[in-house]
């Protein structure tokens, strides 16, 4: 088996995901722990010499996890596209729309603080002060997530 790929598969950098070519032309993905007793570790660092050594191992971590960063961020946007949580995404910001998407993927960082601050920039859309629908606004007043703070906006937009 000749190794093809690799890179730390945590963040704490104690396991790696090692991706071999067999016989076969199959690729076997291996997860090794990083611990100088471990012999499967030690041959995999002479193995990795051919692919930049430990360096060439932190260069590829960064770019799998650059890489799968983008492939999410566009997953995010591809879905908000379908649902129909931006009415115009195209012509939306570019950064703007990474911080949504960072939003999205760690919406569980999210301070019951911080959604009550995002309850009142909503309630201040004229789409919410304009409506007569006591109800929605119960709904939207209510909301404890993220995901029903949208979910109970989004019913004004209906």
């Amino acid at each position: 088996m000749k190794l093809q790929n690799a890179y730390f598969f945590n963040n704490e950098r104690s396991v790696i995901r090692a991706i071999y070519l067999d016989s076969k032309d199959q690729l076997i993905e291996k997860i090794i722990p990083v611990q100088e007793s471990n012999g499967q570790y030690r041959k995999f660092i002479v193995e990795m010499e051919e692919l930049g050594g430990i360096d060439g191992l932190h260069e590829r971590t960064f770019n799998y996890l650059r890489e799968t960063q983008e492939i999410l961020e566009n997953q995010v946007v591809d879905i908000a596209k379908k649902r129909g949580l931006w009415s115009d995404i195209v012509e939306m910001d570019a950064d703007f729309l990474a911080k949504i998407a960072k939003l999205v993927i760690n919406d569980d960082d999210l301070t019951d603080e911080k959604i009550f601050k995002l309850k009142l920039k909503l309630f201040e859309q004229e789409i919410v002060t304009n409506s007569t629908d006591r109800q929605l606004k119960s709904d939207l007043r209510k909301a404890t997530t993220f995901w029903d703070v949208l979910a109970a906006y989004r019913k004004f937009k209906k």
